[in-house]
């Protein structure tokens, strides 16, 4: 399967999710997990979205990861990549006091982290420096909490666990490549 397909098979199932129906039946809901083991939801509420601005957002962030790593991506392992990201976000919100959550940004930091790293070993400008602001960022949102202005957007708090955790499932995917890539000799 080409990776593109997989990607619009997210685009697509994020966009159809936004139908209150299926929106319900897929949110990560902390009592519907819990209290009747929905399971699926610690997945599919990464699908999930809070309203359009938050779809679109996410979205965009989804083509922009992919147009920039999409050298990098064979369709198992990348998909194997998504999944751990965002089973790494559904139970790292357990630790959180959400009761809802809802969005593709946890596991887009885990794509875009397992992707500079990918990029510093390739040399490509800038990846240092990339990998450094998203570790601040993280870091920062960790203290301080979301912006304010993205919260206002998307009509919700923004869920640092979720983007703490996917940061941290894309660092752990890529470590196999790092230890490979340590271990080459030099040129």
């Amino acid at each position: 399967m080409p990776v593109i397909i997989l990607f619009c098979s997210i685009a697509i199932l994020a966009v159809v999710s936004q139908l209150p129906e299926i929106r319900d039946f897929m949110v990560w809901d902390r009592q519907l997990i819990i209290d009747h083991s929905q399971w699926w939801r610690i997945v599919t509420g990464n699908i999930t979205h809070t309203n359009d601005n938050h779809l679109g957002m996410n979205l965009a962030a989804l083509a922009v990861i992919y147009w920039v790593h999409k050298d990098y991506y064979k369709a198992l392992p990348i998909a194997a990549l998504i999944l751990t990201c965002m089973l790494a976000v559904g139970v790292a919100m357990f630790s959180s006091s959400y009761n809802l959550y809802a969005g593709l940004s946890g596991m887009l930091h885990g794509l875009f982290a397992w992707g500079i790293v990918r990029d510093i070993f390739e040399r490509v400008r800038f990846s240092l420096l990339l990998f450094i602001g998203l570790i601040v960022k993280v870091i920062y949102e960790v203290i301080n909490g979301g912006a304010a202005s993205t919260e206002s957007f998307i009509n919700a708090a923004v869920a640092v666990e979720a983007h703490v955790a996917g940061t941290l499932a894309g660092l752990l995917f890529v470590t196999p490549f790092v230890f490979q890539q340590l271990q080459k000799k030099p040129d």
